[in-house]
Order: C-alpha cells, then sequence, then structure tokens
C-alpha cells in the first residue's frame, strides 16, 4: 500500500474517532463533589453574565453537546436575569 494513502486513511479514521467517541476532557463524568461545586460556578457565571463559561460548565456537569447547553443556559437566563 502506498505510503501517503495509509497515512490518509490513518488520519481519516482518527478523525472519525475523535468526532464519533467525542475527545472533549470536559464531557468526561464527574463526581458528586466535583459536580456540586461546578453547579456553584455555573451558577456565579450565570449571574456574572459569563454566557460562554457557563455553556461550558453545563456541558461539564451533565455531559451534553454544545446546542443542547447553549439552549438550556439561554433558557436559564430567560427565567433569572444576570445581576450584571
Amino acid at each position: 500500500m502506498n505510503t501517503a494513502l495509509f497515512i490518509s486513511l490513518a488520519i481519516a479514521a482518527l478523525l472519525f474517532v475523535l468526532v464519533v467517541r467525542g475527545s472533549s476532557p470536559e464531557l468526561a463524568p464527574v463526581s458528586a463533589r466535583e459536580q456540586a461545586d461546578l453547579e456553584v460556578d455555573l451558577a456565579r457565571s450565570l449571574d456574572e453574565g459569563r454566557k460562554i463559561d457557563a455553556i461550558k460548565l453545563y456541558r461539564r456537569i451533565h455531559g451534553v453537546g454544545l446546542r443542547e447547553a447553549k439552549e438550556a443556559i439561554e433558557r436559564l437566563q430567560a427565567e433569572v436575569p444576570a445581576t450584571s
């Protein structure tokens, strides 16, 4: 097999695995203690209007995708507006 072809196939396979399985360490399961700490950080981020940080924390806590986390944070922001 041609070396360039082999390398291309290997890279394509690796990218496929990373996309399908998710390569983000932020989506790894968290302990109950860590979840409680992250929820406090999430509430603080929402209170301070730091939407991107809140989305990242929501994803970490709940193990969901970007779209689902963004929609959840937007719902939370609509319920409780930021104080800043």
